[in-house]
């Protein structure tokens, strides 16, 4: 595993982010994370730690400043770089965590749609959503018992609105979302599953060397900062955090804020988000 590190202010005089890009090789699957700052409403370009072989299979990311319910949209997924394009309603500084998965150098291949360790794994995929109502979608595989996450990102230019998941069966093979009935059309989104391999038990945790994934379901239930603790700390602060709200016919994204510690993460989600809201989370780093 190798990172980068550097430092970005939110604007003059504004808060002070370690951002970071992240890699390590498991196998023939690369992954790679990191925090970055949008500042632009219109194609912007962020580089990957490492280039993969020949492709990104699936990218998650979640804004990660405070009291914010805008999607943060990947349009573009390269070799080397990826590219977001937020709504034009977007004003300033945005940092988001990023993950991408791809094949690792020297390791070419079409895209898997999975990958296992051991008792758990991964998949990950792109559809389409065309429903304002319950909208069903066919996962690659059956996904065990024990907690399990799945996590959608928009990858349509200019959209506003999040996606949400109002149900997720990981056994048969189906996960269900509900958008909100301001959004129109077609919206292209990429989604990321993390759970045990059908037949066995998930922990909600996976050691690869270096790098450690961990994963769950939680409640929100305040407007204010709510902190959640990990399963198992990570080594450091490089750890990215992805968020999902599971409930129907919502369009805010679940933002999270700066850690204070590397044995959880903070929620400060935006005020027009109401009551307790169930999400799913889903964290890397070391």
């Amino acid at each position: 595993m190798t990172s980068t590190r550097f430092t970005f202010t939110l604007g003059s005089g504004g808060l002070h982010y370690n951002g970071f890009r992240s890699s390590a090789i498991v196998g023939d699957l690369m992954l790679q994370w990191g925090q970055d700052d949008s500042t632009s409403d219109g194609d912007q370009s962020f580089a990957y730690h490492r280039s993969f072989a020949s492709r990104c299979y699936a990218m998650l990311t979640t804004c990660s400043r405070s009291n914010v319910r805008s999607a943060m949209p990947v349009t573009a997924r390269g070799v080397s770089s990826f590219t977001l394009n937020r709504d034009g309603a977007i004003d300033g500084h945005y940092p988001f965590y990023w993950l991408a998965i791809g094949d690792a150098p020297g390791s070419a291949s079409t895209d898997p749609r999975r990958a296992s360790f051991g008792d758990h794994e991964l998949q990950w995929g792109d559809a389409v959503s065309t429903s304002d109502g319950d909208q069903d979608f066919s996962i690659p595989a059956a996904v065990g018992g024990g907690p399990s996450a799945a996590l959608v990102t928009v990858t349509e230019a200019n959209v506003r609105s999040a996606l949400s998941i109002t149900s997720f069966d990981g056994p048969g093979r189906e996960l269900t979302l509900n958008r909100h009935n301001d959004v129109n059309g077609s919206i292209d989104f990429n989604y990321v599953i993390a759970g045990a391999r059908a037949g066995n038990q998930s922990t909600g945790v996976i050691s690869l060397g270096d790098v450690q994934l961990q994963w769950g379901q939680a409640i929100s239930s305040s407007d204010h900062e709510e902190l959640f603790s990990f399963p198992q700390p990570f080594r450091d602060m490089d750890f990215a955090v992805f968020t999902t709200l599971a409930v129907g016919n919502h369009k805010q994204m679940l933002s999270v804020t700066r850690p204070v510690n590397s044995r959880s993460f903070i929620v400060d989600r935006d005020g027009s988000i109401d009551g307790a809201r169930a999400f799913y989370w889903l964290a890397i780093g070391r």
